[in-house]
C-alpha cells in the first residue's frame, strides 16, 4: 500500500466511527463494488471503509469510467446501514456536502455541488459521488456510498473529452496560488468526519430539513436554465428552481427530476 494511506496512518487519521472497520488496497476493481461485496457477503458493520490506491474499474454514475491512477487521487467508499428506507438523493446529497466542506478546510478553495453527485471548483469537475444499493429479496441490504477526489494530475494528462470539464486540487491550487494538496489520510479523515454527522442528521425530519438547505447553498446551478439529459437519451429543459425533500431537482414548472445529468447551465439575466 502507498506509504500515505498505509493502515498504521490511517488507524491515526481516523478517529470516528466511519472508518474504524476497513481494508485497503493498492489496487482493487471498484471500491464501491468490493464495499457491496463485503456488506451483503460478509456483513460489514455500518461505517466500513474501502480505500485503494488505484482502481482498474473505478466507474460513476450510468457505469462511466472513473480514471484513477496510482496516485493521483483519493478513492473510497464506506459501508451505511440506514435503519428506514432512505432516498438514494438525500444521501449523495450528504456525501456531496461532507466532501466539499473537508475540501474548503483542507485547501481553501470554493467548493459547489453540481446536481446531483458532482463536486466543482471554478465549475470543472473534482469529485463524483456515487450511491449504490445490493438488496436481498425485498430487503435492501446494503448502501455503499463512494466517491473519487482528483489531487495530483493536470488536463493535459487527460483524455480530450474531459479535459475541458475536470479538474484536481494540484491544478487548482496552482492556478490560484496558494496551499498545498492536503495528504490523503487528512483529506479522507474531513470528510469521513463531516459524512459521519450529516448522516445522523439523516435519521431526522429536521436533520434532512437542514441537509437540502446546505445543498441549496452550495449547488452551482439553482436559478439557472439548464438541460437534464437521461439514462435514456432524451433530455428536458428548464430553470432549475429548488431541491426537493428528497435531493431531486425541481424546475419552474413544477416537474421533479429524481436522476439525470446536468447537460447545460445557462444563468438567467
Amino acid at each position: 500500500m502507498a506509504s500515505d494511506l498505509s493502515d498504521e496512518i490511517l488507524e491515526r487519521a481516523l478517529v470516528g466511527r466511519f472508518g474504524r472497520y476497513r481494508r485497503v488496497y493498492d489496487s482493487i476493481d471498484s471500491t464501491n463494488l468490493e464495499a457491496l461485496r463485503w456488506a451483503a457477503e460478509q456483513g460489514a458493520a455500518e461505517g466500513s471503509l474501502v480505500v485503494a490506491d488505484s482502481q482498474t474499474a473505478g466507474r460513476g454514475r450510468w457505469g462511466r469510467m472513473w480514471l484513477a491512477q496510482p496516485g493521483a487521487g483519493l478513492m473510497f467508499s464506506v459501508v451505511l446501514r440506514p435503519e428506514a428506507p432512505m432516498h438514494p438523493g438525500l444521501i449523495t446529497a450528504a456525501g456531496g456536502l461532507a466532501v466539499a466542506g473537508a475540501l474548503e478546510r483542507t485547501t481553501g478553495l470554493r467548493a459547489a455541488i453540481k446536481w446531483p453527485n458532482d463536486v466543482i471548483i471554478n465549475e470543472r469537475k473534482v469529485s463524483g459521488v456515487l450511491v449504490e444499493t445490493r438488496s436481498v429479496g425485498h430487503a435492501m441490504n446494503a448502501v455503499v456510498l463512494g466517491a473519487g477526489i482528483n489531487l495530483h494530475w493536470r488536463s493535459s494528462d487527460l483524455p480530450a473529452e474531459i479535459a475541458e470539464s475536470a479538474t484536481s486540487i494540484a491544478q487548482e491550487l496552482e492556478l490560484s496560488g496558494r496551499g498545498r494538496v492536503p495528504p490523503r489520510a487528512e483529506l479522507l479523515a474531513a470528510v469521513l468526519g463531516d459524512l459521519e454527522g450529516l448522516y445522523e442528521d439523516l435519521g431526522s425530519r429536521s436533520g434532512r430539513v437542514r441537509i437540502i438547505e446546505r445543498a441549496t447553498a452550495r449547488s452551482s446551478i439553482l436559478g439557472g436554465e439548464v438541460t437534464v439529459r437521461f439514462a435514456d437519451g432524451s433530455s428536458i429543459s428548464g430553470v432549475a428552481a429548488s431541491l426537493g425533500h428528497d435531493g431531486a431537482l425541481v424546475l419552474d414548472d413544477g416537474t421533479v427530476v429524481d436522476s439525470g445529468e446536468i447537460l447545460r447551465i445557462r444563468p438567467i439575466v
